[in-house]
C-alpha cells in the first residue's frame, strides 16, 4: 500500500462565509464554505432541526446530473456528524467546488468529477465546519480514495487507477464508522480495501487535528514543518 498524497490545508480564505477550507491532496484541490445557522425560507423550515443545504459548483457551466447526485451523497454522509437539532428552524449552507478538472473525457458534455475530487470535497467540507465553529458536531467525516496499480492497492491513484472512495465518521477515540462508500472493484476485496481506506481516513483525521491544534495555538511552535504541510 502506498502513502496518501501530500495534504495541505488553508482556512478562512472566504471572508463572507462563517468558515471555509481549501484542501489540497496532491494535485487534487477542493474548496468548501459554510454559512449558518441563518434564517431559513418557510418551505425549508424544520421545527426540530436545521435544514442543511449542500451545493456543488462546477468549475464551468451549471451543475449537471452528476453534481446533483454528489450533493445528495455528501449531504447523507455528513449529516450524521452534525447536531442539527441544536439549531431548529434555521438554515446551514455548505458550498463545495472541485478546483481540479478531470483528466478524462466527460460523459454527455458534462464535466466529470473524479473520485479523488469527491473525497477532497468531503474532507474540505469537514474542515470548513470545523473552521466555522458555528455548527455543533458529534464527529468528523474523513474520506480516502483507493485504486489499483499493477494489481496492488494504492491510496494515491491516478484518475484512471481509481476504483473507490470511502468516508468514515470519527468520534473521539472510537474506530471510524463507515458512512459512505463507492467501490467498483471485486467483492472479495471489499474487507481488505475498506480496512486500508479506514487507515487512510485516520491519517486525514490526525492531519486535521494537528492543523486545528496549531491554529488554536495548542501545538508546539518548534514542531517540524510537516505539521503545516504534512507529507503522508
Amino acid at each position: 500500500m502506498t502513502d496518501l498524497p501530500t495534504l495541505k490545508l488553508d482556512l478562512g480564505e472566504l471572508s463572507r462565509a462563517d468558515g471555509s477550507a481549501r484542501l489540497a491532496s496532491g494535485s487534487t484541490i477542493a474548496l468548501a464554505s459554510v454559512t449558518g445557522p441563518i434564517d431559513v425560507r418557510s418551505g425549508w423550515e424544520k421545527p426540530e432541526e436545521a435544514f442543511l443545504e449542500v451545493n456543488v459548483r462546477p468549475l464551468e457551466g451549471i451543475a449537471g446530473t452528476q453534481a446533483r447526485a454528489i450533493m445528495q451523497t455528501l449531504k447523507s454522509a455528513l449529516t450524521p456528524s452534525l447536531l442539527l437539532g441544536r439549531a431548529p428552524r434555521s438554515l446551514i449552507q455548505l458550498t463545495l467546488q472541485s478546483l481540479s478538472p478531470s483528466s478524462l473525457l466527460p460523459n454527455y458534455a458534462q464535466p466529470r468529477i473524479s473520485l479523488s475530487s469527491k473525497a477532497a470535497m468531503m474532507n474540505a467540507a469537514t474542515a470548513a465546519f470545523l473552521d466555522a465553529g458555528s455548527v455543533s458536531m458529534r464527529g468528523v467525516v474523513c474520506a480516502c480514495v483507493v485504486g489499483m496499480r499493477d494489481g496492488v492497492l494504492v491510496l494515491d491513484p491516478t484518475e484512471k487507477e481509481e476504483t473507490g472512495t470511502f468516508g468514515f465518521m470519527f468520534q473521539g477515540s472510537e474506530p471510524g464508522e463507515l458512512v459512505w462508500a463507492e467501490w467498483a472493484g471485486e467483492e472479495a476485496d471489499w474487507e481488505k480495501v475498506a480496512s486500508e481506506a479506514r487507515t487512510g481516513a485516520e491519517i486525514v483525521r490526525d492531519f486535521f487535528r494537528a492543523q486545528f491544534e496549531r491554529a488554536a495555538g495548542l501545538g508546539d511552535e518548534d514542531e517540524d514543518e510537516e505539521m503545516v504541510e504534512h507529507e503522508l
